[in-house]
């Protein structure tokens, strides 16, 4: 056969013709065993990728045990319950203020009366304008004077915000002219209300006229003044007593100078 042919001729020139078959037999085995251990060497050294992968492998198991061990001891200390605290929250987050508590201290009770859609009592965020109150209550009226009111200004907790009446205050302005007008006519020669004989007309007397009477300061004639016009002209002196702060015994040193 060829091959054997060279082979042995290549025996020839390298002088191993001689050379026992066993003897050349080990040689090829030890030659063998030099390549395997050679082979794996390559294998287990630290720049292989056989290393990296088992390493990556080996790190990955140890994290999942490291997770197991950590959630079994959460476990074992809250009763299967999660009581890790929530992470802070990071600077400029709003926090959410749990329910009661706090939140509650961050509202504020109004009570909001007068010219709006729905009077009542209502609950506002702190920090809210008056303008939000009434809003809250439904809007102010078509009635309702707002410039009378600053609507720019902070609610305090338990203030009572009353929006005013346009016609309210038309009809005192209206009162005030008309007692303008008697007190000039007085001046010019017109009917006194009190007559010639000293005495009062409680019914369009003057606060100065009023104060003239025994007992009678300046704050029980505006009372006297403040009835007559919420509640008409007295039909008797005796209705005087319906005013705050007369009673039977002031009025009888009075009653002399009375009159209607």
């Amino acid at each position: 056969m060829a091959f054997q042919d060279s082979a042995e001729s290549l025996a020839e020139k390298l002088h191993l013709s001689r050379v026992p078959r066993p003897v050349f037999a080990a040689i090829a085995l030890v030659l063998a065993l030099v390549v395997a251990l050679a082979v794996f060497a390559f294998a287990t050294s630290p720049g292989s990728g056989f290393e990296v992968t088992a390493a990556s492998d080996e790190t990955a198991a140890q994290s999942a045990e490291d997770a197991g061990e950590e959630e079994a001891r959460a476990d074992g200390a809250g009763g299967g319950s999660d009581t890790s605290p929530a992470p802070p929250a990071a600077d400029g987050e709003d926090v959410v203020l749990p329910a009661g508590g706090d939140a509650t201290a961050r509202r504020v009770c109004i009570h909001v009366d007068g010219c709006v859609a729905a009077p009542g009592v209502y609950y506002l965020e702190a920090g809210s304008r008056v303008i939000d109150a009434v809003t809250a209550a439904g809007g102010a009226t078509d009635e309702a004077r707002t410039d009378a009111v600053n609507l720019a200004q902070e609610v305090q907790d338990g203030q009572q915000i009353v929006i005013p009446s346009r016609v309210d205050d038309q009809a005192a302005s209206s009162g005030a002219a008309d007692r303008t007008a008697s007190s000039s006519s007085q001046a010019s020669g017109g009917l006194s209300p009190s007559g010639d004989d000293g005495l009062v007309n409680i019914n369009t007397a003057t606060a100065e006229e009023l104060e003239t009477l025994k007992g009678v300061g300046a704050a029980t004639a505006e009372k006297i003044i403040a009835d007559r016009e919420a509640n008409g002209p007295f039909k008797s002196i005796d209705d005087l007593t319906r005013v705050s702060g007369i009673g039977e015994k002031k009025l009888s040193a009075m009653r002399d100078r009375l009159c209607l």
